[in-house]
């Protein structure tokens, strides 16, 4: 790490996500578009919290129209390179197979399905003598 790294959070929070980070971020060329700061359309809300992100709930905005949009250039976005990957903060809902994975994990388990015979099951043969 160099000495005029600039120090950074990285994560939620914790001793162990602050630290000189050398990388060197880019925004890919993607523009926000429209006027910063007071837009005439009344109080809002923006951010996770936090009582700077709270606007007064008496005061209506004038258009439910946004006057901002994130302009991304066709060039800035790819394909990812990733095969398996996760996103969010956890659960299941939140990991991506690619499609090899994705086939041999549905194949596994629908043999396991297959195989799997319930106490229902088992009662029916002993009854019925069949499947």
């Amino acid at each position: 790490m160099g000495e005029h790294d600039p120090i950074v959070s990285h994560g939620r929070g914790g001793q162990g996500n602050i630290g000189a980070d050398s990388t060197e971020y880019v925004d890919a060329a993607i523009v926000r578009e429209g006027v910063y700061g007071d837009q005439g359309d009344g109080a809002y809300s923006a951010g996770r919290g936090g009582a700077g992100n709270i606007g007064s709930p008496h005061v209506r905005p004038t258009s439910k129209v946004p006057h901002d949009a994130e302009m991304i250039p066709e060039l800035a976005i790819r394909q990812s390179v990733d095969g398996d990957y996760h996103t969010g903060r956890g659960g299941q809902g939140n990991v991506h197979l690619d499609e090899e994975h994705r086939k041999e994990k549905e194949k596994k388990q629908q043999h396991r399905h297959d195989q799997y015979e319930g106490l229902a099951d088992k009662l029916k043969y002993k009854i019925f003598g069949r499947k």
